[in-house]
């Protein structure tokens, strides 16, 4: 597997006491930031995402996820979608 800035995978996260599967972007900067931004359904570069619902990106530092935690691929940030996360993430 070889994951590329941007993708999105499913990972096992602990988030509080909860440990879902969740999306997780990767981005391979650390930084900390108590927003959060929203990926709509109906953003046109949405489809590339390959979520299937209006989903967040929490603005927090987790620790660094080896690869091998890194589940099934889903899809990737791109186009209008990737360039507006990039604007808010500060990449």
């Amino acid at each position: 597997m070889n994951p590329q800035p941007l993708d999105i995978f499913n990972v096992r996260i602990q988030l509080g006491k909860c440990s879902d599967l969740r999306p997780c972007i990767v981005i391979y900067l650390e930084r900390n930031s108590a927003s959060y931004f929203v990926i709509e359904t109906d953003h046109h570069d949405f489809p590339a995402t390959g979520l299937d619902r209006r989903s967040f990106i929490i603005g927090i530092q987790l620790d660094e996820i080896e690869v091998s935690r890194l589940k099934k691929r889903l899809g990737r940030l791109e186009g209008d979608l990737a360039r507006e996360f990039k604007e808010w993430y500060g990449l």
